[in-house]
């Protein structure tokens, strides 16, 4: 995914509580989830990598934020509102790509007379 929305009103009412560096690092996560389409890794020193923490206050906020916001699952940590967004996403490039070919098709059929 090249963008994402963020629904203001979701995230005042689900994370409005967090700390400014819980805030950084959920962002921080969201941004690897979307721009991988997938999962965050289960090994904390991968995330914490991925994540550019430097100090024991950044590793705390990331670690806070996946547990909070997060469900372990066998190849993850998976967000319940990222999922359905890539899903959605990739449901409308499907339908996209489909309608690309089928005009195409036409195009090429009607040349062809």
């Amino acid at each position: 995914m090249h963008a994402f929305y963020l629904h203001i009103g979701d995230y005042v009412k689900d994370a409005g509580h967090l700390s400014f560096h819980e805030s950084g690092a959920y962002f921080s996560l969201l941004r690897i989830y979307y721009s991988t389409e997938s999962a965050i890794p289960l090994d904390h020193k991968v995330i914490h990598r991925l994540t550019l923490c430097r100090t024991p206050q950044d590793r705390a906020a990331i670690d806070s934020v996946i547990k909070e916001f997060f469900i372990i699952e066998s190849d993850g940590y998976h967000h319940k509102r990222c999922d359905l967004e890539i899903f959605k996403m990739r449901e409308k490039s499907e339908k996209a790509k489909q309608s690309a070919q089928e005009r195409w098709n036409r195009e090429n059929n009607a040349n062809a007379l």
